[in-house]
């Protein structure tokens, strides 16, 4: 299953990203966000996942900005240096944080998309505030994820690791890739490396705190209540986020589509962006919410 898209050069949509985007650190009134804007056109609003920053969608909007306005934010506590108070963070305060990032910015009205923990968030913004969002691509998504109170223990230890970069774990970059890896193969070693950086970059005490978000959230009892168009994007080689956690999406959202990729994993928008822009152009184009 290929793309209609050439392929994408990393380097070259790197040093575009670099040459056009505009970056503002924005104050939330629980951390000062880094967000930045790249492009012209109707609003799409990106949340990145867990242990990750907003700049892993770099590929992916090197192309949706051509038709878009890509806003990308990094979740609080992604910069060690941000401000942001994670012992006092609940889940909803994410979610206000992006109203106070897309208000700052003008945008009263956005499609929203977004990467595995990134998509409760979304989830959220659909159900809490329908007029603002009027549809969402979530990919490798989930509203329900229990631990197991081993993780969970694992976890909340973790949330005093603070401002430790991931990177600093032993075995790092052998993790990632006994994980990722196969992923990549057929990427430039250039888009391997800033997945590292992305990746390795974010404090282990902020993962943590995400972890143990996830293991007290069940937003299954609002997914029927969420009206908008929703693209559920997820890989059969998905090591991460299996079909057992999106199932209930594909359940209780009434107004879902499903796509099941053969060859993606995890992170879609580092390994194959061409494939995956080209479902959310065709997808929100067709729902006529673009």
């Amino acid at each position: 299953m290929t793309s209609t898209l050439p392929p994408i050069s990393f380097p070259e949509a790197l040093d575009r990203f670099r040459a056009e985007h505009q970056l503002y650190s924005i104050p939330t009134g629980r951390y000062q966000a880094r967000v930045w804007t790249w492009g012209t056109g109707p609003d799409l609003f990106f949340i990145h996942g867990m242990s990750d920053r907003s700049d892993s969608f770099v590929s992916l909007a090197s192309e949706l900005s051509k038709n878009f306005r890509c806003i990308g934010y990094d979740l609080a506590g992604v910069d060690p240096n941000d401000g942001a108070k994670l012992f006092r963070y609940k889940h909803e305060d994410l979610a206000e944080d992006a109203i106070a990032i897309l208000d700052a910015l003008g945008s009263s009205k956005t499609n929203i998309l977004a990467a595995s923990f990134g998509t409760t968030i979304a989830q959220r913004l659909l159900h809490d505030h329908p007029e603002r969002f009027p549809g969402a691509v979530l990919q490798g998504a989930f509203p329900h994820r229990p631990l197991g109170w081993k993780n969970y223990l694992m976890a909340w230890g973790g949330r005093f690791l603070g401002k430790k970069p991931m990177l600093s774990f032993p075995k790092y970059d052998q993790t990632l890739h006994a994980v990722y890896g196969k992923d990549f193969t057929h990427r430039e070693p250039e888009a391997w490396n800033w997945f590292l950086q992305c990746v390795g970059n974010s404090p282990l005490g902020t993962m943590a705190h995400q972890a143990c978000m996830i293991a007290h959230l069940d937003l299954r009892p609002i997914l029927p209540a969420i009206s908008q168009p929703v693209l559920l994007l997820c890989g059969e080689k998905d090591r991460v986020v299996n079909a057992q956690a999106t199932a209930p999406l594909i359940e209780r959202l009434p107004h879902s589509e499903h796509f099941l990729h053969p060859d993606w994993g995890h992170v879609p928008c580092y390994t194959h962006p061409e494939e995956m822009a080209d479902r959310i152009q065709g997808f929100l184009r067709a729902k006529g919410i673009s």
